[in-house]
């Protein structure tokens, strides 16, 4: 029982939500109905699932040194020495096979999915062994494997993907990851703790203040791409609504939110936990899609 609930955290089930990205096509498409668009939607979700997590156990081989020394990494599975890294490896290679393996099979047809997929493997892989530790590079590199997921969704399902949607996906992602990167930074965690922990390379890169303005700067950006995006003729008509934009109050409130989590309070440190476990942001997501569905699917 032990070494399965080690092999979960290895894989780190939890941070799949944010491969729910994948639905995103589905939802701006106004294809969210379809069953064929559920079907390609959940079987993408599940090829990114297996991809994501031959990425976080790869990591978990490459930074073991490096977390033993962390005050709460060091209790990861193969930095405690729980699992061996060669084990950690042969799962995290069986992984990845098996998403590019899946695509392959699910999606005959589609070879854009794998071809996709791989692109955001070999991302991560750069990722894993080089670009987190260079500043500013990292959080991009972030952002695009978000970008990958919502392309990847959209050649499963074989819906358009909207250059406004591309936008909005890039800066909101771009904005939580500076927020994380702020955790690493400022982290909520004794002297002591940090006297022991090595921190990311990359951190040397930022300031509080300069990630405080990107911060304010991406949130700006966001707000105003996604309210032009709602007010688009072709968006208005493709909806058959002209009140989409009234969602924007949702996305507004979110984004303070998780501005006050970073900037106040400084509990950004894991975005995925904060999603799944934040009452007023998960009230914001649920509010928003709920008023999406409305407005798009029921209204008309």
């Amino acid at each position: 029982m032990r070494l399965i609930t080690d092999i979960i955290r290895l894989i780190r089930v939890r941070q799949w939500v944010k491969n729910l990205f994948v639905f995103l096509p589905l939802i701006f498409g106004g294809s969210l109905m379809s069953a064929s668009g559920l079907l390609g939607g959940a079987g993408v979700f599940l090829c990114f699932c297996l991809a994501s997590s031959a990425i976080y156990a790869l990591n978990d081989v490459a930074d073991r040194e490096t977390d033993r020394r962390h005050p709460s990494k060091s209790h990861r599975p193969v930095a405690s020495g729980r699992i061996r890294p060669e084990a950690a490896g042969a799962i995290s290679g069986g992984l990845g096979a098996a998403a590019l393996a899946g695509s392959l099979w699910m999606f005959p047809h589609k070879p854009q999915v794998c071809a996709i997929l791989s692109a955001y493997i070999l991302l991560n892989i750069l990722y894993t062994y080089m670009l987190k530790h260079m500043a500013i590079i990292d959080v991009l590199a972030i952002a695009t494997g978000f970008v990958l997921r919502e392309y990847g969704g959209g050649a499963a399902c074989v819906t358009a993907v909207s250059p406004w949607l591309t936008v909005m996906v890039f800066l909101s992602t771009l904005f939580i990851a500076f927020g994380k990167r702020r955790d690493d930074l400022i982290p909520a965690q004794s002297e002591d703790a940090l006297k022991s922990a090595t921190p990311r390379r990359s951190v040397s890169g930022y300031t509080p203040g300069f990630i405080d303005q990107t911060m304010t700067l991406l949130a700006s950006a966001t707000i105003v791409a996604y309210i032009i995006y709602t007010l688009q003729p072709e968006v208005c008509e493709r909806f058959g609504s002209d009140h989409v934009y009234l969602t924007t109050v949702f996305v507004i409130a979110g984004i303070l939110r998780y501005m006050q989590k970073a900037i106040v309070k400084n509990e950004t440190g894991d975005p995925s936990e904060l999603v799944t476990r934040d009452p007023f942001i998960i009230g914001c997501v649920v509010c928003w899609l709920a008023a999406f569905i409305f407005i798009i699917y029921i209204a008309p």
